[in-house]
């Protein structure tokens, strides 16, 4: 179709113009990304409801981020897929999955802090 012509076309692009001595750089990797991020909304990729990795035409919120970055050279899924048997049955990328890769770094932590002591709401801490 036209918009996954105008996407790879966009993406190529991003790809073009981080070559030379700044895709090393994570600014530029980072921006690159961003610019592959907004391809995919540019073409309004619909969504992946069968969260397959397969094809690039539709896609999952996971998914998206890990093509981006793939564009931008860097893949995000070095740490492998997750095995689920419910309610799916296969093999997922899964955002956990993302935030362990080894091509990440944490720029903030959360740390809960728990203030209000009720048996009720244990199941949240």
């Amino acid at each position: 179709s036209d918009s996954s012509t105008e996407l790879a076309l966009e993406l190529a692009n991003v790809r073009k113009q981080l070559t030379g001595k700044k895709q090393t750089q994570p600014k530029a990797i980072a921006n690159a990304a961003a610019k592959a991020a907004k391809a995919y909304a540019k073409a309004a990729a619909p969504f992946d409801a069968s969260f397959d990795l397969a094809t690039a035409e539709r896609v999952y919120c996971t998914e998206l981020i890990w093509r981006a970055y793939l564009t931008a050279g860097i893949d995000l899924s070095d740490q492998g897929l997750e095995q689920f048997s419910f309610p799916f049955s296969g093999q997922y990328l899964t955002p956990d999955a993302l935030s362990k890769s080894a091509s990440l770094q944490p720029v903030y932590e959360f740390n809960q802090v728990r203030s209000v002591q009720s048996p009720a709401l244990d199941w949240l801490y």
